[in-house]
């Protein structure tokens, strides 16, 4: 018995030891890590195609985009009654897409190295020009997205509250600038 157990420890042992000299990269596979692959892979592609069309199914399938919504438009939400808040998820997911259509360009990857992984955020490097990338997610699906030093969603928010603002607060002024 004694020996088996020195030989199960010894396997631990060397189990972590190899397991502590692996590149972080090979460590950090979590499930987040596999959803951000799988999306910046969609986004990249899109990217690369220049389509509108490819990024729209992209955010639809990998970005929690009402989250994303609601966050840009922030307590002002709650003014927005029904159809009206339907109109504007419509809206401002339709302007999302013609914002980001526009950075796509910026941002150029063969593929993605991932850095550091856990539930709630991974970083990320495109490769082959090593530009860092953060992905925040909650319930499995991306909530924001920091790109060269700048989140998305913020951005979204910044821009959107500059929009209410010159619409002098009114909701169907917002809603009928972002088309």
């Amino acid at each position: 018995m004694g020996g088996r157990m020195y030989a199960f420890a010894s396997a631990i042992f060397l189990f972590l030891l190899v397991f502590s000299f692996l590149p972080e990269n090979a460590r950090a596979s979590c499930a987040a890590g596999v959803r951000v692959r799988n999306a910046a892979h969609d986004f990249m592609r899109a990217g690369r195609m220049g389509s509108g069309a490819a990024l729209r199914r992209a955010l639809k399938r990998h970005v929690d985009m009402r989250r994303v919504m609601n966050f840009a438009l922030g307590r002002s939400i709650r003014k927005l009654k029904g159809k009206q808040r339907m109109q504007y998820y419509r809206r401002a997911n339709a302007y999302a897409v013609r914002k980001l259509t526009q950075l796509a360009g910026y941002v150029h990857g063969k593929r993605l190295e991932i850095l550091r992984c856990n539930s709630g955020r991974v970083v990320t490097r495109l490769l082959p020009q090593g530009e860092k990338v953060i992905w925040k997610l909650r319930g499995g699906r991306i909530v924001d997205v920091n790109v060269r030093g700048v989140w998305v969603a913020q951005m979204l928010r910044s821009q959107f509250r500059r929009i209410l603002r010159e619409s002098d607060n009114n909701m169907k002024v917002f809603l009928a600038r972002l088309n």
